[in-house]
């Protein structure tokens, strides 16, 4: 997280894998927007862009085949809840812009 001015910049940060979705980042995200849902009163935005040559590849393949190895229901709830960590930037009461800066891959 950098503050600039008014503004929270959040950069997806693991350009070597170009920023593909992954359970840390996924957890990180989730911590910040919950820091900065906490307080936002000196906030005008917020922005979120990627490290390197890439937003985001999506999902992280390695991670997501280690999840088909799970039993259905488990599975199910692990990625309710990844998912989760990233939607809730949803909750944000600032507008966000992303700042796409290369490939931006997934739903």
């Amino acid at each position: 997280l950098e503050r600039v001015g008014r503004v929270a910049k959040i950069t997806l940060n693991d350009p070597d894998k170009l920023n593909a979705m992954s359970a840390s980042i996924t957890e990180d995200f989730g911590r910040i927007v919950a820091q900065l849902c906490e307080d936002p009163s000196d906030l005008g935005a917020v922005v979120i862009t990627g490290a390197g040559r890439a937003f985001s590849a999506g999902g992280d393949l390695t991670w997501l085949k280690r999840r088909s190895t799970d039993t259905p229901s488990r599975n199910s709830e692990i990625m309710n809840e990844f998912y989760g960590k990233f939607l809730c930037v949803r909750k944000l009461p600032l507008p966000v812009i992303a700042a796409i800066n290369g490939p931006a891959i997934g739903a």
